[in-house]
């Protein structure tokens, strides 16, 4: 028998692919981009899924520091070797004089503020998006946000208990260079006579990760979602652009020095991640267009211990650590950390793990 021609099932903002007798599977979405087979899926068929679940990103209606492409911010940054670590890190030109210290090209893609000589503007900024496969029946579809900067938060008092008689009134926790990524997950279910890929339905599975800090959260499908589209709309955290599902304060973190640390979250500024992706099938190592379509940037390559390799040119080769060294140190915390590692060195793109 013949290819049949497949429907879409979309229940509760779900994109939903079906196979019928015929083996072959279509991707029939509101502009029919794309066909493909169950094994392997092809690159169109990858792109046009990535570009299906890619979020809408709220910034904080007062955020400071935007996100930018990783080549614009290459402009403000050298690659250095670190002797401590045995990697190549990537940390500013201009110098910090203080732990707090701001210079101009850290606010990114803010409007407000093109003090760098070189503007960037939101709509030129990418989300990079990676199609891994974690197994035969499921795929995780990742997608990474750079900012060029981190700030941290305010601590006015310190000390034990609730008392807190030490006055600080310091930022702690800033760093240069910022990497946040949420995960989706798409797994093959049967429904009726069909075989379905989207996230799953069972309601104790969850299907999305969101990054923030150290840690994150996961939720169940469906989520909120951009109105007549497959999008989940995710908020970003001011200054240290955490991600979470809903606008408000968040605690993130308890500690007996410092009290509670929170994110603050609202409905600012909207950014739509699909309107323009870097796609990638991190398994074979390809980008998938537009810019490194069958290529595989430099940055995200491994091997940030090999002395020999690139220069200080932060396109030259692999980068371990994004961003300056840490600085500021008081009662173990840090008023400016490590730059953090970048999605080359996560493990997000290489475990089973929904994270």
């Amino acid at each position: 028998m013949g290819a049949s021609l497949l429907r879409c099932i979309v229940p509760c903002g779900l994109l939903m692919a079906t196979v019928g007798c015929g083996g072959d599977l279509v991707y029939n979405f509101d502009n029919g981009l794309t066909t493909g087979s169950i094994e392997p899926i092809d690159d169109p068929t990858k792109v046009a899924l990535l570009e299906t679940y890619a979020p809408r990103v709220y910034f904080h209606s007062r955020e400071e520091y935007w996100p930018s492409s990783v080549e614009w911010s290459f402009n403000f940054l050298k690659r250095v070797w670190d002797s401590r670590s045995g990697k190549w890190w990537l940390v500013s030109k201009e110098k910090l004089r203080k732990p707090s210290s701001v210079v101009a090209y850290f606010h990114g893609a803010d409007p407000d503020r093109q003090w760098t000589g070189i503007p960037c503007s939101l709509d030129d900024v990418p989300a990079y998006a990676f199609w891994h496969k974690v197994d035969d029946r499921s795929y995780d579809l990742l997608y990474f946000f750079y900012y060029p900067y981190n700030r941290g938060k305010l601590v006015k008092w310190g000390g034990l208990g609730k008392l807190r008689p030490i006055p600080i009134n310091t930022v702690f926790g800033n760093h240069v260079g910022d990497w946040e990524h949420i995960t989706v997950r798409l797994t093959w279910q049967r429904v009726w006579d069909d075989w379905i890929l989207a996230p799953s339905m069972d309601a104790h599975v969850p299907s999305l990760y969101l990054s923030s800090h150290s840690h994150g959260q996961k939720s169940r499908w469906p989520v909120p979602w951009v109105p007549d589209t497959h999008h989940p709309i995710i908020y970003a955290a001011k200054g240290s652009h955490g991600s979470y599902l809903k606008a408000g304060s968040h605690t993130y973190k308890t500690s007996f020095w410092v009290g509670k640390l929170k994110d603050h979250t609202d409905k600012g500024t909207a950014w739509d991640t699909w309107k323009k992706l870097e796609c990638f099938d991190y398994d074979a190592k390809r980008g998938l267009g537009p810019t490194w379509k069958g290529t595989w940037p430099t940055w995200l390559k491994k091997g940030a211990a090999d002395r020999d390799v690139g220069s200080e040119d932060p396109a030259s080769g692999p980068v371990w650590r994004w961003g300056n060294y840490r600085r500021g140190e008081q009662a173990g915390y840090y008023r400016l950390a490590h730059g953090p590692t970048g999605p080359a060195d996560k493990p997000y793109l290489t475990t089973r793990a929904l994270d």
